[in-house]
């Protein structure tokens, strides 16, 4: 994923945590009827249920300073708006999710509608350079917690299963020979940030097995 849309990310993040933080504060404060309070809730949570597509962020999503100051003043602004100003949250609220429809979400949508075959190869590059590097961070974080993964039977027969199908998918990959799509690249992206998120040894063998089987489905190889 690219700097820029990590950025982005992180600003969207920022944006809906202080919505949601603010939502909480009217509604211990009921400044507003609750017929209102939803609308504006449901409005947020599927704003940014849609910006959680994986396809959306594979390719670097553009947006100005003057967009990137817009979404930093919407924060700060939301911050402090007083939860006894509740319509003021209302109208900050509902113009931004305007702008983020209108200027960067629509923005990225026409990108993945704009993607060839050879772009979604790319991006299947792109996100196995990223399980590359969640196996090897994975691995590290189990060895360091003491389990001797060097040595252990089913983990060396995940590495090498691993090793020898990215190369093969990698270079099928490179030459078309295989021609991957949004789906293949969506599971891609949740089976890597489910890995990320494993925390006891089985889990991670059996989701490393997966991670082999799908790769070897996608690239049509027996191993």
């Amino acid at each position: 994923m690219s700097e820029k849309n990590q950025e982005l990310i992180s600003l969207l993040n920022m944006a809906y945590q202080t919505c949601n933080a603010k939502l909480t504060a009217i509604k211990e404060g009921e400044h507003l009827p609750d017929a209102e309070l939803q609308s504006v809730e449901d409005g947020v949570q599927q704003l940014f249920k849609d910006f959680s597509l994986p396809e959306l962020w594979m390719a670097p999503i553009p947006y100005d300073e003057d967009e990137r100051s817009k979404l930093l003043e919407f924060i700060v602004g939301v911050q402090m708006i007083k939860a006894d100003a509740p319509q003021q949250f209302v109208e900050s609220v509902n113009r931004t999710i305007e702008f983020l429809r209108q200027r960067i979400l629509s923005r990225a949508e026409s990108l993945v509608k704009d993607v060839d075959d050879s772009g979604w190869n790319q991006a299947m590059r792109d996100q196995m350079l990223q399980m590359r590097k969640t196996i090897r961070l994975t691995r590290f974080r189990f060895i360091s917690q003491g389990h001797d993964l060097d040595n252990a039977p089913e983990c060396q027969k995940q590495d090498q299963r691993f090793k020898t199908l990215y190369k093969d998918y990698w270079d099928k990959l490179m030459s078309g020979e295989v021609e991957s799509n949004k789906e293949e690249v969506s599971r891609m992206n949740m089976l890597q940030k489910h890995i990320k998120l494993i925390q006891q040894l089985p889990d991670f063998l059996k989701a490393y097995a997966q991670l082999n089987d799908l790769i070897a489905e996608q690239s049509s190889v027996k191993a």
